[in-house]
């Protein structure tokens, strides 16, 4: 039986979520019987909705190593790659356990932000090195690796989360019910970044937030919400880590709306598969979050994009669909609005550029997955 160990990001996000169960049916698939470990934070209705899954609490480092000595093979995915001090030193520790234990190692399906001290390159130069094999899921996690000088060769690939299948249509409207909202009349999902004075410093940095640009950008969202409501349902789909945040950034898009119950809160963090059905029974997105718009793309759902960093203009660019992306500095309802009239009108056109999109990430995908083989298949 094959043991093998992912890091890289947790089960606290939806996207997040996906990319951890995305190489879970990755590696079942090449080794039914493998037994999976996650270095991540808990979630209980991952645990029991997938067999033979084991969550081992990352911040407990100490109590993972048995786990890590065992293993066949060390899977670092996700997004490990930003600059803040104590996520480096965590994975300087990390990488010392994994020289000690000799597990081979293999980065697959990552992205990357911007790391500008040499600390930052030193260690994350160190895990490109010491990696047998690296898939990237972007451009930016290619670039960074590049530019900080790994010896490893890179591959650029597509995101693994192509392979996933969204949850079962009956089961989408039954959830959606649930929430008070009605599947048969047009529904307007919307996927947003917590912008907010009180997140981190270096989340501010990596999204250039300026805090005189907030009240502007919330009054923005508010009136194009307010606008499609007239003929939708318009609500929020929780992608945080915490439902705090996205309770906090219904509230702030709630002050500049007229009527504040136009705007509903979908607050239940639901399994990751399930919330993509959610995205597919959208008749558009707005979508705030980079994973919003791959799974958009992925399921036929027509989005408008706001920008918040480099990763959402590349994937936008990748679709041809630059004319629909917005920058959350300068969002401009009367704009957004506009283009949604185009894109309304391009509707069939959209769809059809989806679909090819989509089995053809698929295929990559899965052709992607293969780096996985010969550390999977005897």
């Amino acid at each position: 039986m094959k043991r093998v160990t992912v890091w890289g990001t947790t089960l606290k996000k939806v996207a997040d979520e996906a990319q951890m169960i995305s190489h879970y049916e990755i590696i079942k698939t090449f080794a039914p019987n493998a037994q999976v470990t996650m270095l991540t934070y808990s979630r209980p209705l991952v645990e029991q909705s997938y067999g033979g899954l084991i969550v081992t609490a990352i911040p407990q480092l100490h109590k993972s190593l048995p786990r890590i000595f065992k293993s066949d093979l060390f899977v670092i995915g996700g997004g490990p790659f930003f600059d803040h001090l104590p996520h480096l030193l965590r994975v300087a520790a990390l990488l010392f356990v994994l020289w000690l234990a000799r597990v081979p190692v293999l980065i697959y399906g990552v992205t990357g932000f911007p790391v500008k001290s040499w600390f930052g390159k030193s260690v994350f130069r160190w895990m490109g090195n010491h990696a047998k094999k690296i898939v990237t899921r972007d451009a930016s996690a290619y670039r960074l690796l590049s530019e900080i000088g790994v010896k490893t060769p890179l591959q650029q690939g597509i995101d693994l989360r192509a392979i996933l299948t969204p949850a079962p249509h009956l089961r989408v409207q039954e959830i959606l019910r649930l929430e008070g909202i009605d599947p048969d009349k047009p529904m307007v999902g919307l996927t947003i970044r917590y912008i907010d004075k009180n997140i981190p410093d270096w989340v501010k940095t990596q999204v250039d937030m300026h805090e005189e640009g907030i009240d502007r950008f919330n009054d923005a969202l508010g009136r194009v919400v307010a606008e499609l409501s007239k003929s939708a349902q318009v609500f929020i789909i929780a992608m945080h880590p915490d439902v705090e945040e996205d309770l906090a950034a219904a509230k702030n898009i709630r002050k500049h709306m007229a009527d504040p119950s136009q705007l509903k809160l979908i607050g239940h963090r639901y399994l990751a598969v399930e919330t993509l059905g959610i995205i597919g029974a959208c008749d558009l997105l707005i979508a705030g979050r980079v994973g919003s718009a791959f799974f958009a793309t992925m399921l036929g759902t027509p989005l408008l994009a706001i920008s918040h960093e480099s990763r959402m203009t590349d994937w936008m660019e990748e679709i041809g669909m630059k004319e629909y992306l917005f920058d959350w500095h300068s969002l401009d309802a009367g704009a957004m609005l506009q283009q949604l009239a185009k894109l309304t009108q391009s509707r069939e056109e959209v769809l059809r550029i989806f679909k090819a999109k989509a089995e053809a990430s698929r295929k990559q995908a899965w052709r992607d997955a293969e780096a996985y083989r010969a550390f999977l298949v005897d």
